[in-house]
């Protein structure tokens, strides 16, 4: 599932109305990219930081990879394809049952609209490949049958599969690294950093008079017009939390004149139906697992669909932005005076 490369964009500039101020914000230091998980990360830095601290971060983005990856060699792939963790080394088999009940709780807060065992759906339907198509309704039955969370077992720190199910944690894994990411950014004493990893935003050691600045980029398709200047249709005030945008335009193909997005529905095995462009989840710092809670609550709410995913920001108290086929612009009150707005996307009402 998802996500979005370099969805998020974030302008690092201290906010004033005030004056031409040469703050450079909470960090100034040079943008350091790589590329990881599929997509494209960046870090920024207070100045003065060196390459080994940046590496730090790289590194555990590869790490992360080797772990995760369900298209690629990894230790979740070798779970996929065995059923259990008897080619995995502990280390590892550890790390993701730890991961995988996170997000089998965060499946059972959302009600199953974001699910993390839909390994054997994602795969039929290859987004990520050279030629997506629609798979045949047989197999996306099948597929669908096998993708619940009763085949998934826990015991002694590990995870083992029945059924024929497979796990895909792309939908959590991002937010996963931002969590990791936060760890080092603790443990190595740094006083502020911005890190987008794909479709996330990680700001740390922003302030009130001094927050990070973060663009919202419009939820558009490449072959579509952009309705602002600047090709963002916010801007959000943030000083310390992660931001999660999933959206069905980034990863698609069309086929007998219908599109057909990479974020699918538990229920059907077909992309979602929904009448969002996108959904972005903020959560706290201060929360445990934030980055896993923002990546799962953006799938989610994207696949729940406008006035689902309104009920559930106010019945679990969940940070949102949401913005519906009509390019109009919901968002939960704790978010209402720090977004701006672009181009010919209104606010229509809080949530």
């Amino acid at each position: 599932m998802k996500k979005l490369i370099c969805f998020l964009l974030a302008a690092l500039l201290s906010f004033s109305f005030l004056s031409c101020s040469e703050k450079k914000g909470p960090v100034s230091g040079d943008r350091h990219e790589f590329f990881a998980m599929d997509t494209l990360f960046w870090i920024k830095l207070p100045e003065g930081y060196r390459q080994e601290t940046y590496s730090l971060f790289s590194d555990e983005a590869s790490r992360l990879e080797r772990v995760f990856s369900a298209r690629s060699r990894s230790s979740l792939f070798d779970l996929n394809e065995s059923g259990d963790c008897s080619s995995v080394n502990e280390s590892d088999a550890a790390e993701i049952a730890r991961v995988l009940m996170t997000a089998v709780g965060m499946s059972n807060v959302t009600h199953g609209a974001f699910s993390p065992v839909l390994g054997a759906l994602t795969s039929l339907w290859d987004f990520g490949g050279d030629f997506p198509k629609v798979p045949d309704k047989d197999g996306i039955g099948a597929a669908k049958a096998v993708s619940t969370l009763d085949n998934i077992s826990f015991s002694n720190g590990s995870v083992s599969l029945s059924g024929g199910a497979k796990l895909d944690l792309g939908g959590c894994v991002k937010g996963y690294a931002a969590d990791r990411f936060l760890e080092i950014i603790k443990k190595n004493g740094i006083p502020a950093a911005l890190c987008s990893l794909g479709g996330n935003i990680l700001a740390f050691g922003g302030k009130k008079d001094e927050p990070f600045r973060i663009g919202l980029r419009e939820p558009l398709r490449s072959d579509e017009e952009p309705l602002s200047d600047n090709g963002l249709f916010g801007r959000l005030l943030l000083e310390n939390g992660i931001v999660s945008v999933s959206g069905g335009y980034e990863r698609w193909f069309s086929e007998g004149g219908k599109i057909y997005h990479h974020i699918l529905d538990p229920d059907t095995g077909y992309p979602a139906e929904t009448d969002l462009l996108c959904a972005v989840a903020v959560t706290n710092l201060g929360e445990a697992d934030a980055g896993i809670k923002a990546d799962c609550f953006s799938t989610a709410l994207f696949e729940m669909g406008y006035e689902k995913a309104c009920l559930f920001c106010r019945e679990t108290g969940a940070s949102a932005i949401l913005v519906t086929s009509e390019k109009s612009v919901y968002v939960t009150a704790d978010l209402a005076d720090d977004l701006t707005l672009y181009g010919k996307y209104t606010l229509a009402g809080t949530i």
